[in-house]
């Protein structure tokens, strides 16, 4: 299943503040950012990408806290609500705050102006699995590229995707879609890493203003930053991006606009068997047989 993880940057605390004068939450919990689920190693790659990010997880598996710094954990309310760890405005209020050096995420270039080359793209489908579908259609009269989602019934229809404190469906000027190495680092495939930093000239996808474009992307010294198929800068739309990772073995069908996620092999615990083919010696030398007589005994003679 795909998960996701937001990254918040701003004064993003006076935002919600206003969106909840205006819609009340209804989540049983208090939260406004929910559900909060488990770490996942890739986090520490994606964190590593906004310096001095705070990661905010519901724990994680002994292989993989070590893995993680920075981190903050919550805890679930309620043991058999697998969605109850979120965070209140109370609990955003009392996060540390780290300082944030803006320059420091200038590899990441924005502009209204949209660029050239692109194609028209209205709409796009990612199948990451076919219970776990995934819809963008652009929206001429917001600018911005709406999201669906199908209800895990294997039927296939995809639905608004909304976001439960406004109630609107989810919009984002810029949809990313990255090609990635993914890869499992246990024998029992459970723990999946993303090949994410120190990679430059890799594929991907950029979405916006109801075009297509190719891109190649790169986060040398930890710096994600977007080029054009000729090496120049390519720039985002300012507002919010949708960044879609998939792996290098999925394949994009450009005439449908639909991406098929495909899983990286699950290592085997019993390695196979490697048939080993028998050696056959050939002969140098052919061997010409000599002819031995066959000797008859003479009569006997008796005396």
């Amino acid at each position: 299943m795909s998960r996701f993880l937001a990254v918040l940057y701003g004064d993003y605390i006076s935002q919600l503040e206003q969106i909840l004068k205006e819609n009340p939450t209804d989540n049983p919990y208090g939260y406004v950012i929910a559900p909060i689920r488990s770490g996942r190693v890739v986090y520490e790659d994606i964190k590593i990408l906004f310096p001095d990010a705070t990661l905010i997880t519901r724990g994680a598996s002994p292989e993989v806290v070590p893995q993680l710094t920075n981190r903050v954990g919550v805890f679930a309310v309620n043991s058999q609500d697998v969605n109850s760890a979120g965070l209140t405005l109370d609990d955003l209020r009392n996060l540390p705050v780290l300082p944030v050096d803006p320059v420091q995420h200038a590899g990441l270039v924005f502009a209204l102006k949209t660029p050239g080359g692109g194609v028209s793209t209205p709409k796009l489908e990612i199948i990451f699995n076919r219970f776990d579908r995934v819809g963008w259609e652009f929206s001429t009269e917001q600018g911005t590229y709406l999201r669906s989602q199908d209800l895990m019934d294997d039927t296939g229809i995809l639905v608004p995707a909304v976001d439960h404190l406004t109630g609107q469906q989810l919009a984002f000027e810029n949809v990313l879609i990255l090609f990635a190495n993914h890869h499992f680092e246990n024998l029992a495939g459970t723990i999946l890493e993303i090949d994410l930093l120190d990679r430059t000239n890799q594929d991907g996808w950029l979405f916006r203003d109801g075009q297509q474009f190719p891109v190649r992307w790169s986060t040398l010294r930890g710096n994600l930053s977007l080029q054009s198929e000729d090496g120049k800068l390519i720039t985002l739309k300012p507002g919010q991006t949708f960044i879609e990772v998939v792996s290098l073995q999925s394949t994009w069908d450009d005439e449908k606009k639909l991406l098929r996620f495909h899983s990286p092999g699950i290592p085997t615990l019993t390695p196979s068997i490697t048939f080993t083919p028998t050696v056959t010696v050939t002969p140098t030398t052919t061997l010409t047989p000599t002819f031995v007589p066959t000797w008859t005994p003479s009569p006997q003679t008796t005396p």
